[in-house]
């Protein structure tokens, strides 16, 4: 939209370079809520050094903008693009610019001092838009040097990999699920053209086989599944290795897993959820646990491909018997990786915004967002305490991992 772009992404080994931050003439942070307290404790820094309005976009201020207000001067909530746009055009005085109390999607303190919550922006990004990486100058491979001073840091060496995204949305209304208000329940697809091109590019920046597609779920659709995996492997053979989100309903239908079977190896990030028919009715999961045995059978005719099960456990039928009942079937059907979280939602939500909670707020533990991430409790489940629940969820991963000594390498990164 021809403004001057530098992005500064810590996840990637980016040093903030504090001279330039404080030449701009607006500063944006896009966070998830686990790091929410290291974006505010920045944003004071800004205030240090610069006159510039900040603004804070992402999961966690769409989530609780009223939270992300207190350390900033806008928040845009959900799908940002377009909304964004309208606030730069607005900060930087353009001919004609919306003002704040009539773009749509944004958050603000009004003119008493208090949040002002504008309706949300129905979701219309242009999704042919290709991404530009040269606006991330960290963005890069490392050197084996950075890569051992990574490695010392974190106690576990990391891979690249390379963030893809092919579709926005989801039609489902999983009940702990925050995607419906920040994607929409729209299933909306990108150009196969424009993924392609962004995958080349990292294929010839980072020289890496790993790709994640960060869909909510890539198998909702059959042709469009298939096309970019049919093309991926024509251009690249079975050596790239993508990681997939899915239903486990897709576990039926062949022509889709036949086609991400193909590549050396696939890991498929199924939710799951619950093992129990109670458990899976409550979270609105549309499967009984027999579905699911059936389906993590079915998966297993595919050699190529590893199964990462995805389980909540802290719902109103949980047990710790639940707990352990799930490391077993993990066991029974050979699961790559056993991805086990506390349920955790956000409080105000339905307050501020309208929204459903599946945790109500006086049932949290504490406001600490860092916590707010899935391997923490954050609340006081109905069948036991919260310490009991967090035990047993790491007495999980041990012993899940200690039983299976092929994937245990993944244990480090874990615990960690």
């Amino acid at each position: 939209a021809g403004y001057d772009v530098c992005v500064y992404d810590e996840f990637v080994g980016a040093a903030v370079d504090w001279d330039d931050v404080a030449r701009a003439d607006v500063v944006c942070f896009s966070v998830m809520s686990f790091c929410a307290s290291r974006a505010y404790a920045m944003a004071a820094a800004v205030r240090r050094c610069s006159n510039a309005p900040i603004v804070l976009g992402g999961c966690h201020a769409s989530v609780l903008p009223e939270d992300a207000l207190e350390h900033v001067d806008y928040v845009v909530r959900n799908e940002g693009e377009v909304t964004f746009l309208e606030l730069l055009a607005y900060l930087c005085g353009a001919a004609g610019a919306t003002e704040p109390a009539k773009i749509a999607g944004l958050s603000y303190h009004g003119p008493s001092g208090h949040p002002v919550h504008n309706p949300d922006r129905p979701f219309c990004a242009d999704l042919r838009v290709p991404l530009n990486l040269n606006v991330m100058p960290a963005y890069r491979p490392w050197s084996a040097a950075e890569s051992l001073r990574d490695t010392l840091r974190h106690g576990v060496p990391r891979l690249l990999l390379p963030v893809v995204q092919a579709s926005r949305g989801c039609p489902f209304n999983c009940r702990f699920c925050f995607v419906a208000q920040e994607l929409g329940s729209r299933y909306r697809r990108r150009p196969i053209n424009v993924v392609l091109d962004e995958i080349d590019e990292y294929v010839r920046r980072f020289a890496s086989p790993y790709l994640f597609f960060v869909d909510n779920d890539l198998t909702l659709n059959e042709d469009f599944s298939c096309e970019p995996f049919g093309r991926i492997y024509e251009r690249y053979g079975a050596r790239i290795r993508p990681w997939v989100f899915s239903r486990l309903a897709a576990a039926h239908n062949d022509r889709v897993m036949t086609a991400i079977n193909r590549f050396d190896v696939t890991v498929l990030g199924v939710g799951i959820e619950s093992i129990h028919d109670k458990g899976l009715a409550e979270l609105r999961q549309g499967q009984s646990a027999t579905e699911v045995e059936a389906a993590l059978q079915r998966l297993r005719r595919y050699s190529n491909i590893r199964v990462n099960g995805q389980f909540i456990f802290g719902g109103e039928h949980d047990t710790l018997q639940t707990v352990s009942d799930t490391v077993a079937l993990g066991a029974r059907h050979k699961l790559y990786n056993l991805g086990m979280a506390a349920l955790y939602d956000f409080p105000t939500r339905n307050r501020v915004l309208g929204h459903e909670q599946c945790i109500p707020d006086h049932l949290f533990i504490h406001r600490d967002y860092r916590f707010f991430g899935g391997n923490f409790v954050v609340h006081y489940p109905k069948q036991m305490r919260p310490s009991e629940l967090q035990r047993a969820m790491l007495g999980a991963f041990s012993d899940y991992y200690a039983g299976h000594r092929e994937v245990f390498h993944q244990f480090y990164a874990i615990r960690a």
